[in-house]
């Protein structure tokens, strides 16, 4: 009976040893997912414009136009060689 206890002792603790091999790989799997996470919503921050930056962009883009149209003008009356 002694090499039965002993025998299920061991079984016992080979399990709680892989218990424990799993939780630890569930926690780095965690804290990968957090990190990527993290990387995606500072990358969406540094890229996603406010809606007054939006404004901004499009009034300088409407601002730049007249430039264009007088631009595109000059070129159709330049000669050519």
């Amino acid at each position: 009976m002694d090499e039965f206890a002993t025998q299920m002792l061991k079984a016992s603790m080979a399990g709680s040893l892989r218990q424990d091999e799993i939780v630890a790989r569930q926690g780095v799997m965690n804290h990968q997912t957090a990190a990527h996470l993290m990387d995606l919503s500072f990358v969406r921050d540094s890229t996603e414009m406010s809606i007054p930056e939006s404004y901004a962009v499009q009034g300088l883009s409407m601002a730049q136009a007249p430039r264009e149209a007088q631009a595109g003008n000059l070129a159709a009356q330049t000669p050519k060689s």
